[in-house]
């Protein structure tokens, strides 16, 4: 027995295929990419609900449109999982000694959130407790988590600090 469409996932998937250059969402749903994820409170899903937390910035891969999904909606319809992304975030939000899961260092080199020396740095040190460290790599793990924090919170404090740790 196939699942009913619900007011909200029929909005989304009207809205995509709006904004898309297919006319069928089975086909518009996979010409749109993540470019950004973040946290807000506050926001609303292309679906209509609100509000939202985890906001998943896509862009259209062929017009170059841009809308914002939650994360339930971008998992559910578009296909692409934010779950772990979101999940190694909130670790180090709470505790910013921890270090970030693999995905989470995936998505930030490929987004050009982190550079290569970063990237391998995180890949090095990924599963070492904080007092494992060293005291530089405990500053510069600090300094690193500090700026996905920002990075997921706040635009403006995310390039500040990235000009401090790519001094």
């Amino acid at each position: 027995m196939e699942k009913e469409t619900t007011k909200n996932e029929f909005q989304l998937m009207k809205r995509i295929v709006e904004m898309s250059v297919a006319k069928e969402f089975s086909e518009a749903k996979h010409e749109w990419v993540l470019v950004r994820i973040y946290k807000q409170q506050g926001g609303e899903c292309l679906c209509g609900h609100a509000p939202i937390i985890n906001h998943c910035v896509l862009r259209n891969k062929i017009n170059r449109n841009e809308t914002i999904v939650g994360s339930s909606c971008v998992q559910k319809f578009i296909g692409i999982s934010t779950e772990k992304l979101f999940s190694s975030y909130n670790i180090i939000k709470e505790n910013e000694q921890a270090y970030l899961g693999l995905e989470l260092i995936e998505y930030l080199l490929t987004h050009h959130i982190i550079n290569d020396w970063e990237y391998e740095f995180l890949k090095s040190t990924l599963r070492k407790r904080f007092e494992w460290l060293s005291p530089k790599q405990q500053e510069k793990r600090l300094q690193i988590n500090r700026k996905v924090i920002a990075y997921f919170e706040n635009e403006n404090e995310y390039k500040e600090l990235e000009k401090e740790v790519n001094r």
